[in-house]
């Protein structure tokens, strides 16, 4: 497996409510899900990818709290839906990102 695409991961600052930078890695990129949406008349393409990493101890806090994380890859923004470090083996670690 290549990790070869670079994203950042940002951090919400809850006293400020902006987005900081908090590590830059580089991943394999995967298309998960991709759904349409009908809200209000409009149709609004939500992607889910799979951002695939090698493990390192950032990535923790991570899986603790993924709803003051975001990944930004390619210049969009992606909600960490759920992560997956398997079977705890800290090797290789999966988040997976919903546009928006």
């Amino acid at each position: 497996m290549v990790f070869d695409k670079p994203i950042i991961i940002e951090k919400l600052n809850e006293e400020s409510g902006k987005w900081i930078k908090y590590i830059s890695l580089h991943a394999h990129v995967n298309k998960h899900i991709q759904k349409e949406e009908f809200k209000a008349g409009a149709t609004k393409n939500k992607r889910t990818l799979k951002f695939e990493v090698r493990y390192c101890s950032p990535l923790k806090n991570i899986e603790e709290n993924t709803q003051i994380y975001r990944i930004i890859y390619k210049n969009k923004k992606y909600n960490i839906t759920d992560t997956d470090d398997f079977e705890e083996r800290h090797q290789n670690f999966k988040m997976f990102g919903v546009s928006y």
